[in-house]
């Protein structure tokens, strides 16, 4: 092939070629990506009630092709908990109640595409090593905290799976000092911390806000609340300090965060590093980016 015949130019990289499914708590998103991965259409499916799984999956599949219009290659699936990427399984979603949901095998028998699936934070990664920093091609933790509080890491340039795709579970990881009590019948673990119920909750009980909402605290905390932005910046902290462990461990390029107060809200990705700094033990210090 000579170098003419090879030209972008002959390439359109601007068609969707691929589908997006994020499985969240309360929705699925599905998003139309090129070949560069951005984004050139996205919707939001609101979950059934109860979110029964073959439901969820039913309304994404008969949704699918009027929105792809029928010009994509494949669907990317992802979602929070444990899902073994291998056998395209969901095998436990605790807050979504779902256990050994068989996502690809479904998929792919009601659209006739190519199904992935994996979970969000091995995904996230992967796609900052396709598109983001170019340090992460070499090693990365991505640490997301969301309703799911969850990472995944790479070295060498392989994001790690482990056994069944069980790695990267740190919802449970032991925040010292801390006793928020967590529904796996312990104190102090991260997610009851840092996860965006387990705030709402606490925003609610102390009046910070009318409701349990993890939107209305944000929207509190954007228009300047000061007790909202303490709030977000306490769970800087022990984000921070789970980062830090993560990072003392694994010794990596980069570390992503993908975490609201840190994207969103002043002065949190700032109490986020100094966390980092005070509580790693490493002599180095890598860059802390963060992702939406």
């Amino acid at each position: 092939w000579s170098s003419d015949v090879c030209s972008s130019d002959l390439l359109d990289t601007s068609e969707p070629v691929a589908c997006g499914v994020h499985i969240a708590l309360r929705h699925a998103t599905l998003a139309l990506l090129d070949l560069r991965g951005r984004v050139v259409a996205r919707e939001r499916l609101p979950h059934p009630d109860p979110p029964d799984p073959a439901r969820v999956l039913d309304r994404i599949a008969a949704r699918l092709p009027r929105f792809t219009g029928g010009q994509v290659r494949g669907i990317g699936v992802a979602a929070g908990g444990w899902v073994d990427s291998g056998a395209g399984i969901i095998v436990d979603h605790p807050l979504l109640g779902w256990r050994d949901v068989r996502v690809r095998e479904r998929l792919e028998r009601r659209t006739g595409l190519p199904v992935r699936a994996d979970g969000h934070a091995r995904a996230l990664a992967r796609a900052e090593q396709l598109l983001g920093d170019r340090r992460a091609r070499s090693s990365v933790v991505h640490l997301f905290a969301g309703n799911v509080v969850d990472a995944a890491f790479a070295v060498g340039g392989t994001v790690q799976h482990g056994p069944r795709s069980a790695a990267g579970a740190i919802a449970h990881l032991p925040l010292p000092g801390r006793s928020d009590r967590c529904e796996c019948g312990r104190s102090g673990c991260l997610q009851a911390v840092v996860s965006e119920s387990a705030l709402a909750a606490l925003a609610a009980a102390a009046g910070v806000v009318g409701e349990p909402s993890f939107t209305l605290l944000l929207a509190a905390a954007t228009a300047g609340s000061p007790r909202a932005l303490a709030m977000f910046r306490q769970r800087a902290t022990a984000v921070g300090a789970a980062a830090a462990v993560l990072l003392d461990l694994l010794n990596p390029e980069v570390l992503v965060v993908a975490e609201a107060g840190a994207m969103y809200l002043p002065g949190c990705l700032e109490v986020l590093r100094e966390e980092v700094r005070r509580q790693s033990a490493g002599s180095g210090e890598p860059p802390v980016i963060v992702t939406s």
